[in-house]
Order: C-alpha cells, then sequence, then structure tokens
C-alpha cells in the first residue's frame, strides 16, 4: 500500500512539473522568440549594383534564410518610434532610442522598419511593442526601407 501511495505522489509531481513546463512553453517561449527577431534582421548582408538611374551604385540586402522565413508573417517587435507622419498611421520603428538611430550613431538600415499602421499613433519616447505583418523590400529600396511593417498596431 505504502509502494503504491509513493507511485501516486511520483505520477502527480511528474504531473505538475509537465504542467508547467507546458505553461512556460506557452507563456514565455514566444516572448524569447520575437526578442530574436532583430537579431535575425540585422544579419542582413548588403551587394552593391549599379543603378543607372541614379548613376550610381546602390547597396541592395540580401536576406539570410532566417529573414526570409520572417516574409508575410505576422510579428511582434519591440522598438522607438521615430516620427514621420504618425498622423496617417506611418512612422519609423528603430530598434535603438531615437537619440542613436540609425541616422545619429553606428547603427544601419538594418535597425529600423517602415511602419504602416492601421491608425494613427500618438509619438512617445518609451519603448513600444508593434504587431504587424513583416514585408521585405530588396527591390524599392530608393523609396522605402528594406524592411515594412504593414497593418501595424502597438499592443501591449
Amino acid at each position: 500500500m505504502k509502494i503504491k501511495s509513493l507511485n501516486h505522489r511520483i505520477i502527480r509531481n511528474n504531473y505538475r512539473v509537465f504542467i508547467l513546463l507546458i505553461a512556460y512553453v506557452f507563456c514565455f517561449l514566444p516572448a524569447f522568440a520575437q526578442a530574436d527577431i532583430w537579431k535575425k534582421l540585422t544579419a542582413v548582408t548588403f551587394r552593391s549594383e549599379f543603378d543607372k538611374q541614379v548613376g550610381y551604385p546602390v547597396q541592395y540586402p540580401v536576406f539570410t534564410p532566417d529573414i526570409k522565413a520572417l516574409n508575410g508573417k505576422i510579428v511582434t517587435i519591440k522598438g522607438y518610434i521615430v516620427p514621420m507622419n504618425e498622423s496617417k498611421g506611418y512612422f519609423a520603428l528603430s530598434m535603438n532610442p531615437f537619440q542613436t538611430c540609425y541616422f545619429c550613431g553606428g547603427a544601419g538600415i538594418e535597425t529600423v522598419l517602415e511602419v504602416y499602421g492601421k491608425k494613427e499613433f500618438r509619438f512617445t519616447n518609451q519603448q513600444v511593442n508593434v504587431k504587424g505583418k513583416l514585408k521585405l523590400n530588396d527591390f524599392d529600396i530608393m523609396n522605402h526601407l528594406i524592411y515594412i511593417l504593414e497593418d501595424a498596431e502597438i499592443v501591449k
């Protein structure tokens, strides 16, 4: 009888550990995966190609397989709003605070996204989470950034 009782306690404890492990995977793993997005996006490389229209070499992005896998996916990414025309729901989202944006500091164009929101946004200097559909741009780089987030919204 004591062995049976001991086996039930072991099974019950293992069951609890299993439930906690499942809860961990579903609650915390997505957050870690989203934190990796900037790391993936900044792994882009560039190739130089002469552009006849502008008359000088232009740097075109070469996306890694990890970046290509994100194309067309709904992602949530944390960053800082760089005002452009937020009254129309259009702004840039920088990996770095506005004071160290890609124009101001040592970061490059791969650390910023062009964001088209579902509605207008209010500027804040606090870090925000933005959710939207990621689009890769390796063809119209004279008019747009290399990363575009469409149908975006600020989420908690």
